[in-house]
């Protein structure tokens, strides 16, 4: 079945290259051979860049480990912190105030006023 099938398909394009080879202009069997040619031309230089792209993604793929690296994550603790230089202090210099946003296009009003219109804590 699957020979009949083959022969069959070749039959008919011979067939039609024949038919449209007799009423097709000279310009017009130009444009179909310079098309046909150069997809026909296009096929071995897509699957030469199908492969290179395939060898590489395998060849990336083995050199990655799964999963996630290890974190490590070490912690001074309080004796190494006497070992810092003088440049780096240890506790804040100056005691700053507590952070008050604006939102821009709004009012002078801080967080507090505007959530209070929402319904917080009252």
């Amino acid at each position: 079945m699957k020979k009949w099938l083959v022969v069959g398909f070749l039959l008919f394009s011979v067939t039609l290259a024949v038919v449209a080879g007799l009423r097709l202009s000279r310009d017009s069997l130009a444009v179909v051979m310079g098309v046909l040619f150069g997809v026909a031309a296009s096929i071995p230089t897509s699957l030469l860049i199908l492969a290179v792209v395939r060898r590489s993604e395998a060849r990336r793929d083995m050199q990655q480990p799964y999963g996630y690296p290890p974190v490590i994550i070490v912690s001074p603790g309080e004796g190494a912190r006497r070992f810092l230089p003088p440049a780096y202090p240890t506790e804040p210099i100056i005691e700053s105030e507590p952070r008050r946003f604006r939102i821009i296009g709004e009012g002078p009003e801080g967080w507090d006023e505007a959530l209070g219109n929402w319904g917080g804590d009252d």
